[in-house]
């Protein structure tokens, strides 16, 4: 089954993101400083071909990358038993935070979009793209099955938890990705919705 699905080439420029500095802050745990990192991590409206939740999701990964302390914070995350939870929290707690945002990318938005909708109609769930219209122009890719909030499912991809290989984890906090582009779609199975990130 082939599926043609157009793609729109748009060109997202530095004004996708809100012109504010990313100087270093020191972690003060007030709401006054929390709203700041939020401000200093979030995505342009002018991105209009980005949905408010994909907006979202993008945000959280940098959260993640250029603030991980705060992504700790955020997330009440603490060491744990659980193998996989506690290694993210020791991998955020040691990590060098990023100094500059993962930055989003219409060439790759397109590239998530045409598989976030083939695999949403025909229920299959992987990264081949075998029997769709969908070049590969990403060199990673991520993908978040499940209907979960954008900092969930940021959340859910760093954890990554009974992958062993840490994939998903080490794509996300890979300082050498520079562009993402983000699609959400419906997914035509239990999962009911599907996201896919593909970096570059």
């Amino acid at each position: 089954m082939r599926l043609f699905i157009p793609f729109f080439l748009l060109f997202c420029v530095s004004n996708c993101w809100a012109q504010t500095s990313t100087t270093r802050i020191i972690i003060k745990r007030s709401a006054k400083d929390s709203a700041r990192i939020m401000s200093l991590t979030k995505t342009s409206h002018s991105c209009q071909y980005m949905t408010k939740n994909e907006k979202e999701t993008l945000q959280w990964l940098n959260i993640a990358r250029m603030y991980p302390k705060w992504f700790i914070y955020f997330n009440k995350l603490t060491p744990s038993a659980d193998s996989f939870k506690n290694g993210l929290y020791n991998k955020l707690k040691t990590m060098r935070p990023m100094k500059e945002k993962l930055l989003p990318d219409s060439v790759l938005w397109s590239s998530a979009l045409c598989h976030a909708i083939y695999t949403g109609k025909t229920g299959f769930i992987g990264h081949e793209r075998k029997g769709s219209n969908c070049p590969k122009k990403y060199s990673s890719e991520c993908i978040h099955y499940g209907i979960s909030s954008p900092q969930s499912i940021i959340l859910a991809l760093l954890i990554d938890q009974d992958v062993s290989s840490l994939g998903h984890r080490k794509i996300c906090l890979n300082p050498r990705q520079k562009r993402v582009g983000i699609s959400t779609k419906n997914h035509r199975s239990k999962y009911l919705k599907t996201t896919v990130l593909d970096f570059k």
